[in-house]
């Protein structure tokens, strides 16, 4: 009987409590709205007392400092296109950031686009026009900087092109003489200036480092993209792996160098002709029509007058 009388018990007051849980959670969130109320009021003339600076300034450089922090923070992170414009810098003899680059072509649009509302601010031309003009300048100060760094990039492999039969003799000299490649390379260093110079001091630096010789060499042809750059790694590095000797191999690949240098000659003097076709027939051959024709066309005016 006591067992049921305790059992019986606990039951009522489990009841109770489910029973008084609703209007107890109800309790409850009214006191929470009321405090939220409450704190709302307390919140807003807060705000509302703040001054300009606080209100309105504050906040835009808050969230203009989160913009330009994540902007910076991909960059960091870069990507395919980041990369790309990287290898190209790298190319043309810039170590700069792209980011740098970027605000490089932005300056140079704002400062075209500039110069031209100046120049043409008083100018009789139509409204639309000179609009014309103002976007053309902002795009050619925009592509300004790309073009100039394509050209820089042509002008650098062209110049290592031109240099690396010679360089490569140096070497081969050297190596004759009783010089490791190594040391070769430094005094072959000596005797040039430019891009390969440039190029060929950073990898003999990263070899003093400790790199090997085969992945220097290796990231030196793929950092320029040059195809003969190229071929003198791998040709060293296949000397290396073969044991063949490195001097015989830099002969042969200079003599390889100077014919297709000769060849490439050649093929640019044949296209010459044809290149000078178009310019002869657009501001010559009128000239000479006019001082052959001229007389004539007079002469037969003259007479049927």
């Amino acid at each position: 009987m006591e067992f049921l009388a305790l059992m019986s018990g606990i039951a009522a007051f489990v009841l109770v409590l489910m029973l008084l849980s609703g209007p107890r959670e109800l309790y409850a969130a009214k006191n929470r709205r009321l405090n939220r109320i409450l704190e709302a009021d307390r919140f807003l003339p807060d705000e509302l007392s703040g001054n300009f600076y606080e209100r309105f300034i504050r906040p835009m450089l808050q969230n203009a400092k989160k913009s330009l922090e994540r902007a910076a923070s991909k960059g960091k992170k870069g990507g395919v296109r980041d990369a790309k414009l990287e290898r190209q810098l790298r190319m043309a003899g810039y170590y700069i950031d792209p980011n740098v680059f970027g605000a490089i072509r932005a300056a140079a649009a704002l400062g075209l686009t500039l110069i031209a509302f100046a120049l043409l601010r008083r100018s009789p031309m139509q409204g639309a026009l000179k609009l014309l003009l103002v976007l053309a300048a902002m795009m050619l100060g925009f592509l300004a900087p790309v073009c100039f760094l394509r050209f820089r990039i042509r002008s650098r492999q062209q110049s290592i092109r031109h240099q690396l039969p010679d360089m490569m003799d140096v070497l081969s000299v050297s190596i004759d003489a009783g010089l490791s490649f190594d040391m070769a390379l430094k005094r072959a260093l000596d005797k040039f200036s430019g891009a390969l110079q440039e190029e060929m001091t950073v990898a003999a630096m990263e070899i003093q480092m400790g790199k090997p010789r085969r992945v220097a060499l290796t990231e030196l042809g793929e950092r320029n993209d040059v195809p003969e750059l190229k071929m003198l790694a791998a040709a060293v590095v296949q000397s290396e792996q073969m044991g063949t000797p490195i001097k015989q191999v830099l002969k042969t690949q200079s003599a390889q160098l100077r014919a297709d240098r000769k060849r490439i000659a050649q093929e640019k003097g044949m296209k010459a002709s044809v290149k000078m076709l178009l310019p002869m027939v657009a501001f010559i051959f009128p000239v000479l029509f006019i001082i052959l024709l001229g007389p004539t066309v007079l002469n037969v005016m003259k007479t049927f007058k």
